[in-house]
């Protein structure tokens, strides 16, 4: 896995597979939820996960409340931002790459 930036970081195996199992063991709804977070930035308010995404206000908030718990996200007043820049990459890189093209067409069509 890289993390993306100013400068590319290649990532021990060990790192990536730990950080894989953590996102192996969400929801298909919290991954859902962590896969539309990833796309619009390393920190995001939940209106924009409610517009790109087809799950009810309660799935969002209840899967927000779990990847708060989790410690994949921190919650600030109505405001998220990822644990880790590596945690959203992993969750970038992951995605399908029609998922990944779909989700950031549709958030990018928004501004």
């Amino acid at each position: 896995m890289r993390v993306q930036g100013n400068n590319s970081l290649q990532l021990p195996s060990t790192i990536s597979k730990a950080v894989d199992f953590r996102l192996s063991r969400l929801s298909r709804v919290e991954r859902r939820v962590l896969e539309v977070a990833a796309v619009t930035g390393y920190s995001f308010q939940f209106e924009q996960i409610s517009d790109l995404s087809d799950l009810s206000i309660i799935q969002i908030l209840d899967a927000l409340d779990e990847l708060v718990n989790r410690h994949f996200l921190f919650a600030h007043s109505a405001k998220y931002q990822f644990a880790h820049e590596l945690l959203r990459q992993s969750v970038l890189d992951g995605m399908s790459p029609a998922r990944r093209e779909f989700l950031v067409k549709n958030y990018r069509g928004d501004d």
